[in-house]
């Protein structure tokens, strides 16, 4: 374990030894038919896993970048980490790190981490399954004859995966090897390449001011999450990121102050835990995290969970709930439906609860746990396995939040502070059809 931590932290270890990490998050083997869930395991992604979140201890986040480089941007965005002595991880566009190979030798000899974030960067809904399997290897490509290795981390263009059946996988070029494997992470395993996902965004592709940017930011960050903005936009050659430098440099100020520490995605990865809880399907729940302060009674609680479920699952038979309790009484609850795999921008879920006039102000309790819909009957709870109490199938938190004295000051207003380190939350809104602002 101590070899495969030591590749991580590298960086830029070869593909092939990043692959030997463990091969499930969650086993399948149960203590007690049906009474118990999965055994709790480290989270250890492989290639073509996707990884928008990491469950870790203590406040520790991966600051990331796409679509550079982009001059002079993505040198105004180096020199603010340097001086804040922080290492972030970069994805890279292939066709701009021909154009600015220097910058990209820069950020090795600096420590940052690289990842691929394709050639061109198309839509891959739009392209078929050769054209994305070359967009993969060509990004690689040209990375590689930059820093001298092939990047292990990628990261989809827009996020948009691209079809998951096997659709394009007869169009010229494609082998009888590249069959055997559907959709985006099937490219990525074949490629020997992780897919990283997004916990937090800036919402950096509108043109709000930096401020509204990093309180939007600010808002949602917890530790073990990945944290994205742009120091370039697709392959537009000087694309205007100063804005994004302004919000790099408020969040990351901020975050300080809050006790965060900043670290690449291997590194991130290499901190891993086990998942807050492990279900039965092969579902686990990476982390979910509540306010640091208090709520009002009215106000809104904002929750964030991040889910784990296998992609070949059946997601909406899947359902995820939260329940707020106090001494014994329901105060909220809220029940969502889980996204698989397929879909990096469902990867993490918001929830909201709105707090009852009526509740006393004291600690309240947490209870999450997931359904499972058999065709046409009823739901039923999935077994389940924690580190935490557990009574009925259900996760419980009992001091995750706290109801504060009503006020007329803070009655009905959203609560935005920081979580708890236990993990995380957060769920980034669904991309639109003209998804082309994203990554």
């Amino acid at each position: 374990m101590k070899d495969v931590r030591r590749i991580i932290e590298g960086h830029f270890a070869s593909a092939s030894k990043f692959c030997t990490l463990s091969a499930s998050i969650v086993s399948a083997v149960f203590a007690l038919a049906g009474c118990r869930g999965p055994e709790l395991l480290p989270f250890r992604p492989q290639a073509g896993d996707l990884v928008s979140y990491v469950p870790v201890s203590g406040r520790v986040v991966a600051l990331t970048f796409d679509d550079g480089p982009n001059e002079p941007y993505t040198s105004q965005v180096l020199d603010v980490l340097d001086r804040e002595s922080v290492r972030a991880t970069f994805f890279l566009v292939g066709t701009n790190v021909e154009r600015s190979p220097d910058t990209v030798r820069r950020m090795v000899q600096a420590g940052h981490a690289i990842g691929n974030h394709s050639y061109d960067h198309p839509r891959f809904d739009q392209i078929s399954y050769a054209a994305r399997r070359d967009e993969i290897r060509r990004g690689a490509d040209a990375i590689a004859a930059v820093t001298g290795v092939r990047p292990v981390l990628f990261r989809d263009p827009f996020g948009i995966f691209g079809p998951d059946e096997e659709s394009g996988t007869n169009a010229v070029g494609v082998t009888a090897s590249d069959r055997r494997y559907r959709g985006l992470a099937g490219l990525c395993r074949a490629e020997n390449q992780i897919n990283v996902g997004v916990s937090v965004h800036a919402y950096d592709w509108h043109n709000d001011p930096p401020e509204v940017m990093s309180e939007y930011m600010l808002r949602r960050v917890s530790p073990g999450a990945i944290l994205l903005l742009h120091d370039g936009h697709d392959v537009q050659l000087g694309f205007n990121r100063a804005v994004a430098v302004k919000v790099l440099e408020q969040v990351l100020a901020a975050l300080k102050a809050r006790g965060y520490t900043f670290v690449t995605v291997p590194e991130l990865i290499a901190r891993a835990e086990a998942p807050q809880a492990a279900f039965d399907r092969g579902v686990s729940l990476l982390g979910i995290g509540a306010p640091d302060g208090a709520v009002a009674p009215g106000g809104r609680l904002l929750l964030r969970c991040y889910w784990s479920v296998p992609a070949e699952a059946e997601s909406s038979a899947l359902v995820g709930f939260v329940h707020l309790r106090q001494r014994g009484h329901m105060l909220a609850q809220s029940d969502n439906v889980l996204s698989d795999g397929s879909d990096m921008w469902a990867q993490v879920l918001e929830v909201p609860l709105v707090v009852p006039d009526r509740a006393a102000p004291g600690a309240c309790e947490l209870s999450v746990g997931a359904t499972w819909r058999e065709g046409t009957g009823s739901a039923r709870r999935l077994a389940v396995s924690s580190s935490l109490s557990v009574h009925r199938r259900a996760v419980l938190l009992p001091y995750a939040v706290r109801i504060a004295a009503p006020s007329p000051n803070t009655a009905g207003t959203d609560s935005s502070s920081t979580l708890h380190p236990p993990t995380s939350t957060l769920h980034l809104p669904a991309p639109t059809a003209a998804g082309a602002g994203r990554s």
